[in-house]
């Protein structure tokens, strides 16, 4: 069943012990939307398998605690920001909703209910919600949703009008300087096996063109996802980047 941002919000109202689940190697969009949600209306934060490196720098300097690989002894559960369930490792979804900004998601099909918006990050979708509940939106809150936003739409590279409204009201709101998050975001520093990873990636490219378009593919053993996007950001329009993993 799918609910307007007010309906979701009042469904969730029903339920205690309330599960904002995270997808594994959570970014900060996940980790922020679940924050926010969380500070709203109450409940626990649960991330499968941790955090990336820069949802983990947010969530040291915004104190968010979380739970770590949650059990499914909670009343209900919000998966936030997660499309499909190989994404969650496994947890044992029973009584569950979605809030979601991909385009496809097969959680929704048997969640008692689901929040879909055509957003560049769940963050946006959050922020709507909130506003519909006239929650205060304090400092904390306001900055993790920024870095969601700021993160997911990679610098802005991929936002939309939306993705820049959102900004400017959450920086209006809590006032929060843009350069604040900013310094914090690039203060992460790279693994240096990342910094392989994405030479070797380089290094392995296959690299095709249609029309205007720069294809390449590659494959690395470990950070894939990052991989595909530092071929981006050298000059890739799209990066096909397959990770090997080790089977015991």
């Amino acid at each position: 069943m799918e609910l307007d941002e007010s309906e979701f919000y009042n469904q969730l109202l029903d339920y205690n012990n309330i599960l904002y689940l995270c997808h594994r190697n959570a970014d900060p969009d996940a980790l922020g939307s679940a924050f926010a949600l969380k500070e709203a209306i109450g409940g626990t934060i649960g991330v499968v398998d941790g955090c990336d490196r820069v949802a983990s720098q947010i969530a040291g300097q915004l104190n968010i605690e979380y739970v770590l690989s949650p059990k499914g002894d909670y009343d209900f559960v919000v998966v936030v920001d997660t499309s499909t369930p190989a994404q969650l490792n496994g947890f044992p979804l029973k009584s569950y909703a979605v809030i979601d900004h991909h385009s496809t998601s097969s959680l929704s099909e048997n969640s008692a209910f689901h929040l879909h918006r055509n957003k560049s990050s769940t963050a946006e979708i959050v922020l709507e919600v909130l506003k519909k509940m006239g929650a205060p939106i304090m400092r904390r809150t306001a900055f993790a949703l920024l870095s969601g936003i700021i993160t997911d739409t990679g610098n802005f590279r991929h936002a939309s009008s939306d993705s820049f409204r959102a900004v400017a009201e959450l920086m209006d709101i809590s006032g929060i300087e843009y350069n604040e998050v900013i310094d914090l975001l690039s203060s992460v520093p790279q693994d240096v096996s990342m910094r392989i990873a994405f030479l070797k990636a380089a290094q392995r490219s296959v690299i095709e063109r249609v029309d205007d378009w720069i294809i390449v593919s590659s494959h690395v053993n470990s950070f894939g996802g990052a991989a595909a996007s530092s071929l981006v950001s050298i000059g890739a329009d799209v990066a096909f980047v397959g990770a090997k993993r080790m089977m015991l």
